[in-house]
């Protein structure tokens, strides 16, 4: 017996149209629903390096700082003796006081107490320098720091005066426009 060529068999049977553009349909819901979900994670995966970037950045002033004496009265040549002192037959200047912190005229590479990286706002691009006056802003693009040192004995042991500690603040603006703030003491040892 023949079969009539409207009749289909299991080898002949097939998707029709409908049921391809509904499952077209389907599929690029689905696949929006993905993208939708994926594109914001693969865009705060940025956020962590940045950050890292930032912490690198921020300890390296840190570190050039907390190397530097406590104030411009110090011993820079090794803690003989600390500003604010009183020791029997010398007379040692008091520390400065908050009106007189800031740079004293020294360049970069001349700084020799910590609140000599005072910024009074932001700087980046070429401005960013090392220790030896080397620009680093190339290695850090987009990013800027801005430093502030102030007198915060009682943040330090509860104390109060301006011979116990200065903390120094470095705020490192990442290139998504967030400010980071990394803090540290330098007490006057």
């Amino acid at each position: 017996m023949r079969s009539s060529p409207h009749q289909t068999t299991a080898a002949q049977a097939g998707f029709t149209l409908i049921e391809i553009v509904v499952s077209i349909v389907v599929l690029g819901i689905a696949l929006l629903i993905v993208t939708s979900v994926l594109a914001p994670q693969a865009r705060n995966t940025v956020d962590p390096v940045m950050d890292v970037k930032a912490s690198e950045l921020a300890q390296t002033f840190l570190n050039e700082a907390l190397a530097k004496s406590y104030d411009h009265n110090s011993d820079h040549n090794g803690s003989r003796w600390r500003c604010g002192e009183t020791i029997i037959g010398l007379t040692i200047a008091a520390c400065s006081t908050a009106g007189e912190l800031g740079p004293d005229g020294e360049t970069r590479a001349q700084f020799n107490d910590v609140d000599d990286y005072i910024t009074n706002g932001f700087i980046s691009g070429d401005a960013l320098l090392d220790s030896s006056e080397n620009i680093i802003g190339n290695l850090y693009p987009n990013f800027s720091v801005a430093i502030d040192v102030v007198h915060d004995a009682a943040g330090f042991n509860g104390g109060s005066g301006t011979d116990i500690a200065k903390r120094i603040d470095v705020t490192v603006r990442v290139p998504s426009g967030n400010e980071i703030v990394f803090s540290a003491y330098r007490g006057n040892y």
